[in-house]
C-alpha cells in the first residue's frame, strides 16, 4: 500500500479567491472608498472623520492588493495575476488620486455652494448650509464679500471658503487664504 499526499491548500476556495484577480467584493470596496475619498476631500481643508476612515480603507485595500498579487504570482501557472481587472482597479485609484491632487472635489463643491454664498454676501440671512456644506458660522467682509467656516473640516484649524470680489480677504489673526478662482478663496482659521 502506497501513501499519497494531497496538497489541500492548492484548491482551497479561500486561496483560489484571494489569489485571483479582483472580483465584485474587492471592486465594491474600492468604489466605496473612492466615494468616501471624494467626500473627504470635497471640504476645504478636508472633512476629518471621512478622511480618517478613507485613509484606513486605502491602507487595508493596498495591503490586500499586494497580498493578492503576491499570492497569485507565487502560484505559478495562475492566470490573471496582473490582468484587466487589476489594471481597472489601478486606473480607478490613479484617477481618484489625480482628482484629489488637482482639487476637483473641493472645486465642484464650491460651484454648488457659490449661489448660497453670494446671496449671503448680498445681505440674506445666515444660511445653515451653503450648497452641500453645513455652515459653522458666516461673516460678511468689507467690500461685499463673506467667509464661511464649514463644520467638520480641518484638524486643529477650521477651514472654509471666502468670497472677496474686490481682492484678497482681510487677514484676521493668523488666518490664511489660498486663491481658487477670481474672488474665491480657501480659508484656514488658525487659533
Amino acid at each position: 500500500m502506497t501513501e499519497q499526499f494531497v496538497d489541500i491548500t492548492a484548491d482551497a476556495p479561500a486561496t483560489r479567491w484571494f489569489a485571483g484577480p479582483p472580483g465584485w467584493i474587492f471592486g465594491a470596496l474600492v468604489a466605496a472608498n473612492v466615494a468616501l475619498t471624494v467626500v473627504a476631500y470635497a471640504g476645504p481643508g478636508r472633512f476629518l472623520v471621512p478622511w480618517l476612515v478613507c485613509a484606513a480603507g486605502w491602507i487595508a485595500l493596498g495591503l490586500s492588493a499586494v497580498a493578492r498579487i503576491g499570492l497569485a504570482v507565487a502560484q505559478r501557472g495562475r492566470r490573471g495575476a496582473v490582468g484587466m481587472r487589476w489594471l481597472l482597479v489601478g486606473a480607478v485609484v490613479a484617477g481618484t488620486a489625480g482628482a484629489v491632487f488637482t482639487g476637483v472635489p473641493v472645486r465642484a463643491g464650491l460651484q454648488l455652494a457659490k449661489p448660497d454664498m453670494m446671496r449671503y454676501a448680498a445681505g440674506a440671512d445666515t444660511p445653515a448650509r451653503v450648497g452641500p456644506y453645513p455652515v459653522e458660522r458666516a461673516e460678511r467682509l468689507p467690500g461685499g464679500g463673506a467667509r464661511f467656516m464649514i463644520a467638520g473640516t480641518g484638524f486643529l484649524d477650521g477651514s472654509g471658503f471666502a468670497y472677496a470680489p474686490d481682492g484678497v480677504p482681510p487677514r484676521i489673526g493668523e488666518d490664511t487664504y489660498r486663491q481658487l478662482s477670481d474672488g474665491w478663496y480657501l480659508w484656514t482659521e488658525s487659533w
